[in-house]
């Protein structure tokens, strides 16, 4: 009993250690937010509020200053719903950008205590804000100033839309992502922090026919009883669609965007798909090939309707997605029809490749929000500019690159993406001085619609049978992860953080590097982190290789073999 006790008092006394209430005195640091900002903010304050407990350091959150018991106060809060931040900012003479997701950090003095002010543009900046000072409370030495290592900024973002992509290239391997309710909280963590707030699903590529196409695997549609797929139960479909809504929800509550992207349509024409047989588990059937067209428009539709909490759609109009040339037009005033009933205001992305200019004009003059979509460079990380030069396999085409989708005027934007194809897909890398260059390129021509990279490993247990178990990298006693992605923090830091401001200083990272590898060994491994990219660069195309990935195999990029030499000698880059 005394045993119980004793615990029981030692409980409250570390909690109160760490927050105290606004009647206590014993707050080292008072925190003043509004307790009714958005889902992003709180993000913020709750990340705030761990680094501080982490530190030892002992706070209090309470609505207004003249409650705050603390000897140093965080004011939190957007100028337009906090009248404290909006004195502070006044009293200072500082002018919050406008500029979307803006941010304030900025340490002042109330009444004679330290006070630090932390504000933004909208509730994405103010988080952003809330999680730079998390940070470096965490750099910081001692527990009785653990605000030593803020700094004043101001910073708006340089690209408007920063993305991450993943692939549900086998099933496997995604659905023990998808539902893995503790997986997303890191990754969305880890994104928000590095100031990503896009995020992309690509259903059906190169998957041998899993999710093509993806609606049956989350909703039936209406009138079309026969498309399924094959040994999935309605509990299961019903799973795959609370985990996809769960994603959302928490990709959301960090103040990211999440779009679906369809890239097979039809199972049984698609040239990544050609060899799903029917009636195999995990594969679609029952779609006739009449009912290819309105099932889509009515499965479209549907998903719409069940997942409005989206923020956008992207789709694959060439011949890869099962799409013939001749029926492009058709299927695509089908779907826009769905768009336009089910989701008029939701963001929409046509991918460029094999695309006429009438596409999205039909869409643009139905009232449709569109951007074009298009490769950076081709399936790699190739030089930080896009090529001045087609590839010439497909130089009358759009394939990647600018094209000539730079026209102005012009009611559509233009949006990247840029693939981790070659080394980089499983190597350790991150070069910020690459970065930089691409960030520049991003906005050329006026264009606006951001960029997306594509994690690394997207492209793993790519040409693995659906059901295989995803294989580890590391082996275990040499893992220092739960999840795989952690290995690639610096990859995901700069291209998020210099895709939001190139000038970001070079000590968020190179702290990083002293974090996790001591100050002594932190600019020998950042070095090699950021040594030059070999992305493609080789007497062959990397994914023609068998080295890490041995069942990989791409047969559309090894035979363009010699596109790739000549690219390489165009390049001088070895």
């Amino acid at each position: 009993m005394k045993l119980l006790h004793l615990l029981v008092i030692s409980s409250v006394f570390f909690g109160l250690a760490f927050k105290s209430t606004a009647d206590s005195p014993a707050a080292q640091v008072s925190i003043v937010a509004d307790p009714s900002a958005g889902t992003p903010v709180r993000h913020g304050l709750e990340r705030l509020e761990a680094a501080l407990k982490t530190k030892g350091v002992r706070y209090e959150e309470v609505s207004a200053p003249e409650r705050a018991q603390g000897q140093t106060l965080i004011f939190a809060g957007l100028p337009a719903m906090s009248s404290g931040v909006t004195a502070r900012v006044k009293a200072l003479g500082i002018t919050v950008p406008s500029a979307p997701e803006s941010l304030v950090i900025h340490m002042t003095k109330w009444k004679e205590k330290p006070a630090l002010l932390l504000t933004g543009s909208d509730d994405r900046g103010l988080m952003y804000s809330l999680l730079e000072v998390a940070d470096r409370i965490g750099w910081s030495a001692s527990v009785s100033n653990p605000l030593s290592e803020v700094r004043n900024t101001i910073e708006s973002p340089s690209v408007t839309d920063r993305g991450v992509t993943i692939y549900t290239m086998q099933q496997a391997r995604f659905e023990e992502r998808l539902h893995d309710a503790n997986y997303w909280p890191k990754y969305f963590d880890m994104l928000a922090s590095d100031r990503f707030n896009s995020f992309r699903v690509f259903f059906g590529y190169d998957t041998d026919g899993y999710m093509c196409p993806a609606y049956p695997y989350f909703v039936d549609t209406p009138g079309f009883p026969d498309v399924k797929v094959v040994g999935l139960s309605k509990e299961q479909q019903q799973s795959n669609a609370s985990d996809l809504h769960r994603l959302i929800r928490m990709a959301h509550d960090r103040g990211i965007r999440v779009t679906l992207g369809f890239w097979c349509h039809n199972a049984q024409t698609s040239t990544s798909a050609r060899a799903a047989s029917q009636g195999q588990p995990g594969k679609v059937v029952g779609m006739k090939p009449a009912d290819f067209i309105p099932y889509t428009q009515a499965a479209l539709a549907t998903m719409l309707r069940e997942f409005h909490d989206a923020d956008g759609v992207l789709y694959l109009m060439n011949p890869e997605s099962g799409l013939s040339l001749q029926d492009a037009k058709s299927f695509w005033g089908a779907l826009s029809t769905s768009m336009k009933e089910a989701a008029p205001n939701m963001q929409y992305e046509v991918r460029a490749k094999g695309v006429s200019d009438d596409i999205p004009q039909h869409a643009l003059d139905m009232g449709l929000k569109i951007w074009m979509n298009t490769k950076y460079w081709a399936e790699q990380v190739g030089l930080p500019f896009p090529p001045s030069h087609i590839q010439e396999l497909n130089q009358f085409e759009r394939r990647h690159g600018y094209s000539d989708m730079l026209k102005s005027p012009r009611d559509y934007d233009l949006h990247y993406t840029l693939w981790t194809s070659g080394t980089t897909r499983i190597l350790l890398w991150g070069d910020p001085d690459y970065v930089k260059r691409l960030t520049g390129t991003l906005s050329m021509g006026g264009a606006q619609g951001g960029f997306d990279v594509a994690e690394p490993l997207a492209t793993k247990m790519q040409g693995h049978p659906q059901d295989m178990k995803p294989f580890d990298l590391l082996t275990s006693q040499y893992r220092y992860y739960d999840y795989e992605f952690e290995r690639y923090w610096h990859f995901f830091q700069v291209f998020g953080r210099l895709t939001y401001n190139p000038a970001t200083p070079t000590e968020e990272w190179n702290h990083e590097f002293e974090m996790h590898y001591g100050k002594d060994a932190a600019p020998y491994v950042e070095k090699d982190f950021t040594a030059p990219v070999k992305s493609f660069h080789t007497s062959q195309p990397t994914a023609c290789r068998r080295i890490v990935f041995p069942r990989f195999q791409d047969g559309q990029r090894c035979r363009e073999r010699k596109t790739w030499a000549i690219m390489r000698r165009r390049s001088r880059v070895t």
